[in-house]
């Protein structure tokens, strides 16, 4: 018996390759989410497995994240916010009102227990408070929202989870304490390892399809900056080395239990970029996908009984 876990990165808009890729790869195989028994996600990858654990399909992603709404959620606050945040310097460049309102008329009340599929976002706590941290007061820390039995946070609404977890430093204002899990694993793919265990699922059994939002080429500056250069390229430095290292680790732990479908692209694309949308669903749409459907066909839809 496998255990299979569907890892999903954070990206903003670059998530749209995940949605195309996911639905090329369902064509293929229809019974693949069947057989996803977890499905772990950061950020916009947060927001899209807690979509698929609603039902279990790609419905709900596909109206949640089409082009109309990433961008509308990339505009929320208009120019005056851009303008009064200094374009992210000195608060958050957009506020998550239309993200906000999408998420409550999908979901509603419903408590992440009430989803169909074993889902868990990652997001990080800064606030002082104890609600479903499982910390002391005064520590900050990751936190996963999940629905699993031994989660103490599996009665929590959906909205909370997938507005903490797309809680975007510099682009959207920290929620209810609670900031993107990119911080800390814009990869969850190891996260969902060590959840696996902690469910009692032997290493052996573990199955892991890790899909990223593109890989970009490095830069060409030298990188000998001050606070002021650095602080926009941080974050962007930040992600790339914690996916890389657990990328790296996830190899390692589990050989060829492992895939991670990463496509190469030939320039940066903020996560904000809404006018490379087109690109990167077109860049979804070619590739190559036959190259890696052996080891779903081998490793995922034909194994999977738990």
């Amino acid at each position: 018996m496998t255990f299979n876990i569907l890892c999903l990165d954070g990206g903003g808009v670059r998530s749209v390759i995940q949605v195309i890729l996911l639905s090329r790869i369902i064509e293929r195989f229809p019974g693949f989410l069947d057989s996803t028994n977890m499905i772990c996600g950061t950020s916009a990858g947060g927001l899209l497995a807690l979509s698929i654990a609603k039902c279990g399909t790609l419905e709900v992603a596909m109206k949640l994240m089409n082009k109309e709404n990433l961008c509308s959620i990339f505009k929320s606050g208009g120019i005056v916010q851009e303008i009064q945040s200094f374009w992210g310097v000195v608060g958050p460049r957009y506020d998550n009102s239309y993200l906000k309102q999408l998420l409550e008329k999908e979901f509603q009340g419903q408590k992440l227990s009430e989803l169909s599929k074993q889902v868990m976002v990652t997001s990080f706590k800064l606030s002082d408070n104890k609600e479903n941290s499982g910390k002391d007061s005064n520590q900050i820390g990751p936190c996963l929202f999940s629905n699993l039995s031994f989660s103490t946070n599996k009665e929590e609404r959906v909205v909370k989870a997938a507005l903490a977890t797309t809680a975007a430093p510099s682009y959207f204002p920290v929620y209810e304490g609670y900031i993107d899990g990119g911080v800390f694993a814009n990869n969850p793919s190891l996260v969902g390892v060590v959840i696996a265990k902690k469910m009692g699922i032997s290493i052996e059994d573990i199955r892991v399809f890790s899909l990223g939002t593109g890989e970009f080429p490095a830069r060409e500056e030298s990188g000998n900056w001050g606070v002021l250069q650095w602080s926009y390229f941080f974050l962007n430095v930040v992600l790339a080395a914690t996916m890389s290292a657990i990328d790296d680790q996830c190899k390692e732990l589990l050989g060829n239990q492992y895939l991670r479908v990463n496509l190469p692209m030939e320039r940066n694309i903020h996560l904000n970029d809404c006018g490379a949308i087109d690109f990167l669903m077109e860049k979804a749409r070619l590739l190559p996908i036959e190259s890696f459907l052996p080891w779903i066909e081998t490793h995922w839809t034909h194994t999977s009984t738990r």
